[in-house]
Order: C-alpha cells, then structure tokens, then sequence
C-alpha cells in the first residue's frame, strides 16, 4: 500500500496521517484545510466524536 513506501527524502503523507491518527486522545479536535490533502485525511483519520472534524 502507498502508506507503507519507505523514503528517506520526504514524509510519506499517508504514514503520517495513519500515526496522528493513532495517537490522537479522544477529546481531540481535528482541523483540515489543504485539498488533497485533506482529502486523504477523511478516508485515513477518525474523528472522535460529534464537531470534532472541522474542515473551514
């Protein structure tokens, strides 16, 4: 998967989203903004409850 191509020049964006999302605590707010980025962000990450993802 594209999540686990290893690269040693740039952040892998998937990688990175998969480990916040793993370590963010359940009163967590996320905020998004970056097109495709954020894009790839609502299908990896899980927000934690009602109003905690917030895409302006």
């Amino acid at each position: 998967a594209k999540a686990d191509e290893k690269t040693e020049r740039h952040l892998n964006p998937l990688s990175v989203l998969h480990r916040v999302d793993e370590l963010l605590a359940e009163d967590s707010i996320i905020v998004a903004d970056g097109g495709d980025f954020v894009g790839s962000a609502a299908y990896i990450m899980r927000p934690r409850g009602p109003l905690r993802w917030l895409d302006p």
